[in-house]
């Protein structure tokens, strides 16, 4: 029905799904290795939220992530490596979601002064008539 609405039914499933990706990959696989490095590009690129929303579920995903992939395990030269790689994937994906929102914001601006002036020069063409 809104914005808010969906914004609300998206972090309510991001929730779980952090979760449970947080426990499945503590086996250490080649697939959770893949997830917790995907998975943060799911929640800053693809869920319809505000800017604030989708960069507190990126980075929430990738903290959540990384530590169930590194915290049952001890620490190593490779979790170094993770976390590194991590920071880079979220700077880079942070940098991404400002430069969209911003040419977001620069498309609204400029529909919204394009109705403007369309509405100012049909009220001047309109007015002489009268």
């Amino acid at each position: 029905q809104s914005f808010q609405r969906l914004q609300l039914i998206c972090a309510a499933w991001a929730v779980p799904v952090i979760g449970a990706c947080a426990v499945l990959v503590i086996p250490h696989t080649e697939s959770a290795l893949f997830i917790t490095f995907i998975l943060p590009n799911i929640f800053y690129l693809a869920l319809p939220m505000s800017f604030r929303w989708t960069l507190a579920a990126g980075l929430g995903c990738s903290i959540v992530v990384l530590t169930g992939y590194i915290a049952p395990a001890p620490l190593s030269e490779v979790s170094v490596g993770l976390v590194l790689g991590m920071l880079t994937i979220n700077v880079i994906l942070v940098l991404v979601v400002v430069r969209t929102s911003r040419l977001q914001r620069l498309e609204w601006l400029a529909t919204r002064a394009e109705r403007i002036a369309n509405k100012e020069l049909s009220a001047q063409q309109d007015g002489p008539l009268q």
